[in-house]
């Protein structure tokens, strides 16, 4: 879903709800998606910020870009 977001929209970025609105039905449990973003945050795939109440996914471009992505 993630590399999906880059592609149709070039932007590296998402807020954590909509992963949770438009995701696969087994991230929208808040434990299960919490854990599996941890997961990407460890692994350093991903990072958090927030804007305005607002918490944001920021993928690594190094991980997230059309060179990386395998159909």
């Amino acid at each position: 879903m993630l590399q999906r977001h880059v592609q149709e929209t070039g932007n590296y970025f998402i807020r954590k709800n909509d992963i949770r609105k438009f995701g696969p039905n087994s991230l929208r449990s808040k434990e299960r998606l919490d854990a599996a973003l941890d997961f990407l945050e460890f692994t350093d795939k991903i990072r958090f910020s927030f804007e305005r109440k607002v918490k944001y996914v920021d993928m690594n471009p190094d991980y997230f870009s059309d060179r990386n992505y395998r159909r």
